[in-house]
């Protein structure tokens, strides 16, 4: 009988080992910047896929961004089928490759030693793309189940999401409330050259998340 109420305490001892506060890992997913298949070199996209993303294109406001969103879009033309949330997807997409390879080119300058206040001020610009973003994940998801439902169909709790996220990403960008000044890293250009195509994608992205409506 001792022993056996031996082997017991032994037993909850053990278990009371482990810490306490102890949670399980949150499992990050990656951002899915997959971007459907461009079309191949040498062809054209079909008379409506041109029409098409001439019509989604004018969404933009200024006539500047409204030709780099054309440019930007057309060779993925084929995989809309009408669809302007798809358009949006993949402009959404962009971004954030772009956002990615903008913040791997300022990490260079950062391993240069270069220490730069502003740099520091755009870290929460360049956490929009971060791979661990649970944010950016949720308007990924919200933009896939958009795309899927067709116009009439969407649900108001996703068209929320992507809004509110879109609303945070303008706060970001915008000159005006937040400290980041992406302009001031021209300076760098040589070593960051995505600067030079970030403004463009970055309005043209905010200004068809815009768009969208139930």
């Amino acid at each position: 009988m001792t022993a056996v109420l031996l082997v017991v305490l032994i037993a909850i001892n053990a278990g009371s080992l482990s810490p306490p506060c102890a949670t399980a890992a949150k499992d990050w997913v990656k951002l899915s910047l997959e971007l459907p298949p461009r079309t191949p070199p040498g062809q054209e996209p079909s008379p409506a896929a041109y029409q098409f993303s001439r019509t989604i294109c004018r969404i933009p406001k200024d006539p500047i961004y409204k030709i780099c969103c054309f440019g930007e879009l057309l060779p993925y033309a084929e995989s809309f089928q009408d669809n302007q949330m798809k358009a949006t997807q993949v402009a959404t997409i962009i971004l954030l490759t772009k956002i990615q390879a903008l913040d791997r080119e300022v990490g260079a300058v950062r391993s240069r030693g270069i220490r730069d206040k502003n740099i520091d001020d755009c870290t929460s610009f360049f956490g929009i793309g971060s791979s661990n973003s649970e944010s950016t994940n949720s308007v990924l998801a919200a933009l896939d189940r958009l795309a899927a439902a067709g116009k009439g169909r969407r649900k108001k709790e996703d068209v929320e999401t992507v809004l509110k996220w879109t609303k945070n990403l303008e706060t970001q960008y915008n000159g005006a409330t937040s400290k980041c000044k992406l302009g001031d890293l021209f300076k760098y250009c040589d070593m960051v050259p995505t600067v030079r195509e970030i403004d463009a994608a970055t309005t043209i992205a905010i200004d068809l998340l815009n768009a969208i409506k139930l």
